[in-house]
């Protein structure tokens, strides 16, 4: 069983950028799912280079409660502020649309995503509510209940063919009849 836990931080503060080719955040502990990344750096405007260290996903909370996730993110650790790559985001049917100082972000079914005021900066800065998975364990004494759940509530009958004859590596040889799914 997964259960979400919501992070109170101000890491998830993010910048909607239209120059930058990627998604990047400096915060480890945010992207999940990291792969190494064989070499790679990303270049600014002001000719510095930073490494990025690799590529994941990151889990954000939406208004009604569903977690959602922003994907291809770069984990670049010398990077102070996080940033959403809008042409990133164009290239995956997301729609943006700027009018009168407010950036309106639409999904590729005109949903709207994200409405968001420019500061005084005449930056687009979006606060996401970061989640991390946190599983849980269930403790339970029947083993062969146990098995019937993992098997997605397989007959009891199933399971001690399945025993029987030692198709499934691992599934210990216990008496599953007389037993029930309830």
């Amino acid at each position: 069983m997964m259960e979400h836990e919501k992070e109170n931080t101000d890491n998830m503060m993010w910048y909607l950028d239209m120059g930058a080719r990627n998604h990047m955040c400096g915060h480890k502990h945010l992207v999940k799912e990291l792969q190494k990344v064989e070499t790679g750096h990303v270049s600014f405007g002001d000719a510095s280079k930073v490494e990025v260290k690799g590529q994941g996903m990151v889990y954000y909370l939406q208004k009604d409660g569903l977690v959602e996730s922003i994907q291809d993110v770069y984990y670049v650790p010398d990077l102070k502020s996080n940033i959403l790559s809008i042409g990133q985001l164009m290239v995956k049917g997301y729609m943006v649309l700027m009018k009168d100082r407010v950036l309106h972000l639409k999904d590729k079914h005109g949903r709207l995503v994200a409405q968001v005021e420019m500061g005084r900066n005449h930056m687009y800065k979006l606060n996401l509510i970061s989640v991390r998975e946190k599983c849980l364990q269930v403790n339970i004494k029947d083993k062969a209940l146990i098995w019937h759940l993992r098997f997605g509530h397989l007959h009891y009958g199933g399971l001690n063919e399945l025993a029987k004859k030692n198709t499934v590596q691992g599934l210990p040889d216990m008496d599953y009849e007389g037993k029930f799914c309830e």
